[in-house]
């Protein structure tokens, strides 16, 4: 008994060692985009203005909401940040199974 609690707290430990890891690249990548750079283009560091819904290119924080103003805070690695890279204002992109139209690249 006491050797199986052992293991599994290791294994506990091991898990929380890679998330930290994990978090701790995330956190330095996130603290070399240079949000003050503004860019026609979507690149890391900018903010997607589509029509109900705003994207921020940084890091993986998930959604965040204020007021009817929602704002998804995405990785530069993620699948839709790969797929919004260097489109324009103006171009078109789905998400959630609905198409959406790119209002404003900031």
């Amino acid at each position: 008994k006491y050797e199986t609690s052992r293991a599994m707290n290791q294994l506990e430990k091991d898990m929380y060692a890679r998330q930290l890891s994990e978090n701790n690249r995330e956190l330095s990548l996130m603290m070399e985009i240079d949000c003050s750079h503004h860019s026609p283009a979507v690149i890391p560091g900018s903010l997607v203005v589509c029509e109900g819904v705003q994207f921020f290119v940084l890091g993986g924080l998930g959604k965040i909401t204020s007021g009817d103003e929602t704002v998804f805070v995405i990785s530069p690695n993620a699948p839709l940040a790969k797929h919004l890279n260097l489109k324009r204002k103006g171009d078109h992109f789905q998400f959630n199974k609905s198409e959406l139209k790119i209002l404003e690249v900031l």
